[in-house]
């Protein structure tokens, strides 16, 4: 084991707002997250159990939140009332009978059955939710663009789903998303659009105790749209605010549902890895965890990826979870150019990366750490290519530390070790270059394994590898 710390559960103690919301310079109407009522004014609350934002009932248009769920926890920002939420962030429940035609794999909804009178009343940043047959609009969706002259609606996230065609969505519109739009709980509900987002989970209310199931404020921050702008121009394409997704505090996030990185997202954690010695070892851990905990439901793998998504210093954590008897996979790659890297730590899944379900090129997998699989660590057969593998820790697989079945795999200056089956296994593949990467105990358990094996490949090189108790060999290099 070359990690010499597993990541922790401690969360520090936060005063980022403290001082801003009980200092004497404080002005103007003050709300709150989910207020017990224990707080004097001017932190009031409408009640102790209502849930969402409220506060008192000054007049002004600029607010200052205290927190998420408590005053001083991380979760608070700077709000503008942009008006009566029956205008402005118009909500459109399920018996509405909202419905538009969508696309597996597209984020647009076209068609959609609003009225231009309805269209008016949308803002950038509401949450979405529903679908169709074998279509579903991801958990965490928020409108992204709207065009109401040509009825269709562009969301954070891609459909989901094994339909085929283009097939009806019966869309649910739910006038905020928990996180940067709100509408509050006044008698005449007003909606609050957050104008200093900094893009972490905190900020749509999670925890991040490693008890609490922060799910939901999960799938909202991954579908976040930021700092809502409701004027943005029709067609913009990928909003200028999506985002950002910088989870800066300290935080073990337990979810119970599959989750999904939205296109040209970069999630962002704090990660103190440092690499040292000849071998890569790792010092430390990320800061930020996103684990699966007990009675994960709903999918194959904890998080699926979009286009241009990208993982960096945090920690993905499939905790050995199953569903419907099987282990799920930690990130399923289902988007073209997706990355990994920063120190980033993908552990406790079927297979940690999992890159076999549908045709994908451009894998990145840099200065990570990929430990403790069921089975082979990063899977990558024939559906994935043009592959890149740099500085990586690949440790502690369930049989093949990498398993390679496509065309154009570089793999170069990391250590694969501690697989019972093959270090490297090359099979059915083209164009692999495999070079000054340490394998140890590799293929030592298994008769027949070996920290390489080739197989049914063509123009493969191997060069500059160092071998060290692998393929049987327990007395020194292979």
């Amino acid at each position: 084991m070359r990690r010499s710390a597993l990541v922790g559960s401690v969360i520090a103690g936060f005063v980022i707002l403290a001082s801003v919301i009980f200092g004497a310079a404080q002005s103007g109407p003050v709300l709150g997250f989910n207020c017990l009522g224990a707080l004097s004014t001017p932190y009031e609350c409408t009640s102790s159990t209502a849930v969402g934002l409220r506060g008192n009932t000054a007049s002004g248009t600029n607010a200052v939140v205290a927190g998420a769920n408590m005053p001083s926890d991380g979760g608070g920002g700077d709000f503008v009332d942009i008006g009566a939420a029956s205008g402005t962030c118009g909500s459109f429940p399920l018996t509405d009978n909202i419905q538009g035609v969508g696309t597996v794999g597209s984020a647009k909804i076209t068609g959609v059955t609003l009225t231009r009178t309805q269209f008016d009343t949308l803002t950038v940043g509401e949450g979405v939710s529903g679908g169709g047959t074998n279509i579903q609009i991801p958990p965490g969706a928020e409108i992204a663009v709207i065009d109401a002259a040509n009825s269709h609606l562009i969301l954070t996230l891609p459909l989901t789903g094994t339909a085929t065609g283009s097939p009806t969505v019966s869309i649910v519109i739910s006038g905020d998303n928990g996180g940067t739009l709100i509408v509050d709980h006044e008698s005449t509900q007003q909606c609050w659009q957050k104008t200093n987002y900094r893009g972490d989970p905190h900020e749509f209310a999670a925890f991040g105790d490693g008890q609490t199931d922060d799910t939901i404020p999960i799938q909202n921050w991954l579908g976040a749209y930021g700092n809502v702008n409701p004027t943005l121009a029709a067609g913009t394409t990928p909003p200028p605010n999506f985002g950002p997704w910088n989870a800066t505090i300290p935080a073990n996030y337990l979810v119970t549902a599959p989750l999904f990185c939205p296109p040209n997202a970069t999630l962002q954690g704090n990660s103190p890895l440092v690499a040292t010695g000849s071998t890569g070892t790792y010092q430390g851990s990320p800061s930020v965890r996103i684990f699966a905990g007990t009675g994960f439901t709903g999918g194959s793998a904890l998080l699926t990826t979009s286009d241009y998504c990208r993982i960096a210093g945090m920690a993905i954590d499939a905790n050995n979870m199953s569903f419907l008897g099987l282990q799920i996979n930690t990130v399923d790659v289902r988007g073209t150019h997706n990355s990994i890297d920063g120190r980033a730590l993908i552990e406790g899944g079927l297979h940690n990366v999992y890159c076999g379900g549908v045709q994908v090129d451009g894998l990145q997998l840099k200065d990570a750490e990929f430990v403790k699989s069921g089975t082979d660590n990063v899977y990558l057969p024939g559906h994935c290519g043009n592959v890149r593998m740099t500085g990586d820790l690949v440790e502690s697989s369930g049989t093949n530390g990498v398993y390679f079945g496509g065309d154009d795999l570089t793999i170069s200056g990391g250590v694969i070790e501690e697989s019972p089956g093959n270090g490297l296994d090359i099979e059915s593949a083209h164009e692999v270059t495999a070079c000054e990467t340490y394998y140890d105990i590799d293929g030592n358990q298994t008769a027949g394994t070996a920290a390489i094996r080739i197989a049914n490949s063509t123009t493969v090189a191997i060069c500059g590898n160092h071998f060290q108790r692998s393929g049987g060999d327990a007395a020194g290099s292979a």
